[in-house]
């Protein structure tokens, strides 16, 4: 979880501890111990299958109160997630063609002796880069052929 959340991606957890006693404050028990057997497992799912409607109305709602605090901040960090909008914008036009080399030797010896691209290519945009960086730290960036595409892809992140 720490791994997801350090990557930037919101991470909702329920402990299992929290929905254990949930359960047993309503005479229901999930938690047993990892040697446990097949026959006292099955006994304990037994007692759950026979729970009444009611009884799991009243888990559900025991359940949600239990965790209201840990919801309500992860919603809010997702609404947050969804609504930032940038501050930050760099675009970058590309001009020139890509050219591909299969070692670094080889890109040194083109790129000293100036034989890298087209002169003819480089004063026709080959497409964009976008760098979008947000108030939490979170990026986004992209790459497209050509403006509209680009005008299209901002206007739906600046709407």
């Amino acid at each position: 979880m720490r791994q997801l959340r350090s990557a930037g991606i919101e991470v909702f957890h329920i402990p299992f501890a929290t929905i254990a006693d949930v359960f047993r404050k309503k005479g229901l028990e999930i938690d047993y111990p990892e040697r446990s057997t097949a026959t006292q497992k099955a006994k304990l799912n037994r007692a759950l299958e026979r729970a009444s409607e009611p009884t799991l109305d009243e888990l559900s709602s025991t359940l949600a109160k239990a965790i209201r605090k840990e919801y309500k901040h992860f919603e809010s960090r997702l609404y947050a997630a969804v609504t930032e909008k940038p501050v930050r914008v760099r675009i970058v036009t590309l001009y020139g063609e890509e050219t591909t080399y299969f070692s670094v030797a080889e890109a040194l010896q083109a790129l000293e002796t100036h034989e890298v691209g087209s002169e003819q290519s480089r004063n026709t945009p080959r497409g964009y880069e976008v760098f979008l960086e947000y108030p939490t730290g979170s990026r986004v960036d992209g790459r497209f052929q050509d403006k509209a595409e680009l005008i299209q892809f901002l206007k739906q992140v600046g709407a």
